[in-house]
């Protein structure tokens, strides 16, 4: 028939119930992890405005009216950043992308320009609603557009499909030229 257990010494492995592992009847390490995770949280929140205006500061931009500014739009493939002075999102990015852009292969390929929202030069790129806005351009004409910064993965997501399609583009426009 099998093992008859007692329910109230042993367990239904047999086990006294003493041996068996269990939660203590206090969690001692509870106070000590919720601070943990406050001081986490507190720390997350008043820190990031701090990073995000370092690596605001710390972005090298060129001053839209200049004449060689006009000139590093025109030549070549470039990626256009269209920002605005206070845009959360453009702090974002410049903190979260904008330290590793110059050293990716996109950035390599699209090195990156930045305009203030209200420039001249900008504005002759259509509608602008949201910052940051980034548009693909080559020659001065463009070829693709990322409205909004909706993160980092996505962000190179994106940028890496406007590039591919930029490269097949300009492939098929080559070979329709040797024709």
């Amino acid at each position: 028939m099998g093992k008859v257990t007692d329910l109230h010494g042993t367990d239904l492995h047999g086990w006294p119930r003493s041996r068996r592992w269990a939660w203590p009847e206090t969690v001692w390490w509870a106070p000590f992890a919720s601070v943990v995770i406050l001081i986490a949280a507190v720390s997350a929140v008043c820190l990031a405005p701090v990073s995000y205006a370092l690596a605001a500061s710390t972005a090298q931009s060129s001053p839209a009216g200049s004449p060689a500014s006009a000139e590093a739009v025109t030549k070549g493939l470039k990626l256009l950043m269209v920002e605005e002075e206070g845009c959360g999102f453009c702090l974002r990015w410049h903190a979260e992308v904008g330290p590793g852009y110059p050293l990716s292969d996109e950035g390599r390929r699209a090195p990156l320009v930045q305009r203030d929202r209200h420039s001249a030069d900008a504005a002759s790129y259509g509608r602008l609603v949201y910052t940051p806005t980034f548009i693909l351009l080559r020659d001065g004409v463009e070829r693709g557009r990322i409205v909004g910064y909706p993160g980092a993965d996505f962000f190179w997501s994106l940028l890496t499909d406007l590039m591919r399609k930029e490269a097949a583009r300009a492939e098929t426009e080559d070979r329709a030229a040797l024709r």
